[in-house]
C-alpha cells in the first residue's frame, strides 16, 4: 500500500473532523495493473499522503474489502495504491479496532496525512461498546477456505484454470470434467450448501435436502424443527451457550441480530451490539455503531 489514498469516502467523519481534509487535493496517477480489471482509464485520482509522492518508501498493508463487507462491525474509509486490487482497504475499522494501512512515520507525512491520522484516532475512540465479531484466519497462519463468490470467479472467467476451482474443494467433491459449462451447472445446484472443512470446501447434504441455503435464516428454523442439533450448531455455534429448550424462542428474539459469513467460516454470528441495543444489525452500520448502551450481564 503506497502513501496514496484511493477511493476516498470524502463525506466520512475521518475526512471531516476534527480537521477538515481537502479530499479534492488529488493528483492523477497511472492506473495500477491490478486495478484494470475493474477500473477504466489510464489514470486514477489519488490523495497524496507525503510531500514527495514519487518517493514510495516502505509499503503499508491492505486488506481485501470484499472479504470485510459481510460483517456489520466493519467499515472501510478508503483504499490506496497497491498491487492487489482496486477495492483493497487501506483505512478501515472493525469494532473498536482501527487499521491505518499507510506505513508512514509522522515526520514523513504531509498535512493531509497528519490530519487523517489524528481524525482516525479521534473517530475510533468513539467505539467504546463495539467489538470485533468476525473471525477469519490469516493467510499467514495457515489460511482459510475461499468464499462462494471467490470460487465462482474461477468458473466465470475463461482465463482461469479449472484446476484452480477444483483445488478449493475437498478431494472427490467436484465432478471430474473439463466442461466449464457443466461445472457452472453443478456449482449453481450446490452453491447454497457449500461450507468449509478447514481450508477446503465441501457440500452439506443436509442443506441440499432442505431445499434452502445455509445463509438463509429459514434454514436454521428448518434444521431446528427437524431436530438436527449437530447441523444447527455447526452453523450457529454460539447457541451452545443457551439451554436447548430455548433455542426456538432465541431464534425469534434474535431475528435480524445475526449475520452469515463465508469468510468467517461459513457460519452465522450473533451481533452483540444489536442484541444490547435491541435493534437490527442492518440499522447499526458505520458510525451508528458508536453507541452508548448498557451491556447485558
Amino acid at each position: 500500500m503506497s502513501p496514496l489514498a484511493y477511493g476516498v469516502r470524502d463525506q466520512h467523519d475521518v475526512f471531516q473532523k476534527p480537521y477538515r481534509i481537502d479530499t479534492q487535493a488529488t493528483i492523477q496517477y497511472d492506473t495500477p495493473s491490478a486495478f484494470k480489471k475493474s477500473v477504466d482509464g489510464d489514470k486514477v485520482a489519488v490523495l497524496p499522503l507525503v510531500v514527495d509522492h514519487d518517493e514510495r518508501g516502505f509499503p503499508g498493508w491492505c486488506s481485501y474489502a470484499s472479504q470485510l463487507s459481510e460483517s456489520p462491525d466493519i467499515e472501510v474509509m478508503c483504499g490506496g495504491i497497491n498491487s492487489k486490487a482496486a477495492d483493497a482497504a487501506g483505512l478501515w475499522r472493525q469494532g473498536h479496532l482501527l487499521h491505518f494501512g499507510f506505513d508512514l512515520e509522522p515526520s514523513a507525512m504531509n498535512d493531509i496525512a497528519r490530519s487523517l491520522l489524528v481524525n482516525s484516532v479521534h473517530y475510533i475512540a468513539r467505539f467504546r461498546n463495539d467489538r470485533a465479531i468476525l473471525r477469519s484466519p490469516s493467510p499467514f497462519a495457515g489460511g482459510r477456505a475461499s468464499s462462494r463468490k471467490s470460487v465462482r470467479g474461477y468458473l466465470d472467467r475463461s482465463d482461469r484454470k479449472l484446476e484452480w476451482f477444483t483445488s478449493k474443494f475437498v478431494d472427490g467433491v467436484v465432478p471430474e470434467t473439463e466442461d466449464r459449462a457443466a461445472l457452472k451447472v453443478w456449482f449453481a445446484k450446490v452453491e447454497g450448501a457449500i461450507y468449509s472443512e478447514g481450508v477446503s470446501l465441501a457440500v452439506d447434504e443436509n442443506v441440499l435436502k432442505s431445499g434452502l441455503r445455509n445463509d438463509d435464516p429459514k434454514f436454521l428454523r428448518a434444521t431446528l424443527a427437524a431436530g438436527d442439533d449437530k447441523t444447527f450448531l455447526r452453523y450457529l455455534p454460539e447457541f451452545s451457550a443457551f439451554e436447548r429448550a430455548t433455542w426456538s424462542d432465541k431464534l425469534t428474539e434474535l431475528k435480524g441480530k445475526m449475520f452469515f459469513s463465508d469468510w468467517g467460516g461459513y457460519r452465522w454470528y450473533l451481533d452483540p451490539l444489536a442484541m444490547q441495543a435491541d435493534r437490527p444489525s442492518s440499522e447499526l452500520r458505520g458510525s451508528k455503531r458508536a453507541l452508548e448502551v448498557s451491556i447485558r450481564r
